[in-house]
C-alpha cells in the first residue's frame, strides 16, 4: 500500500474519531456506520486488504464479518463469472 493511502487511511481515522466526539452516538451506531462503509468499499470494488487497512483492522477475518454481500454486488459478480466462462468455452471451441 502507499503512502498516500496509508496516509489517507489514517486522516479517515482521525476525521472519524472526532466525528464522534462531536456528536455522540450509541456503539451499535457507529458499528453499523463501519459496516455499511465496508460494505459500500467492497461493492465499489476495493480489495479486502485496503478495506482491512481503512477500518484499522488487523485481521482479514475481522474486516470480512463487517462486509456484507449487496444484491447488485452479487449480480455483477455472477455477470462476471459467465462473460469469463463464456470466452473460455469460446476459446476451447475448434476453428
Amino acid at each position: 500500500m502507499s503512502a498516500t493511502t496509508i496516509g489517507w487511511c489514517c486522516k479517515l481515522r482521525k476525521e472519524m474519531a472526532l466525528l464522534v466526539l462531536l456528536q455522540p452516538m450509541t456503539t451499535s451506531g457507529f458499528i453499523g456506520l463501519r459496516h455499511t462503509a465496508a460494505t459500500r468499499l467492497a461493492d465499489a470494488g476495493t480489495n479486502t486488504r485496503e478495506i482491512m487497512a481503512i477500518l484499522g483492522h488487523r485481521c482479514i477475518q475481522t474486516s470480512a464479518r463487517y462486509t456484507h454481500a449487496t444484491d447488485e454486488g452479487v449480480r455483477r459478480a455472477m455477470e462476471a463469472l459467465a462473460q469469463r466462462q463464456t470466452r473460455t468455452v469460446t476459446k476451447k471451441t475448434p476453428q
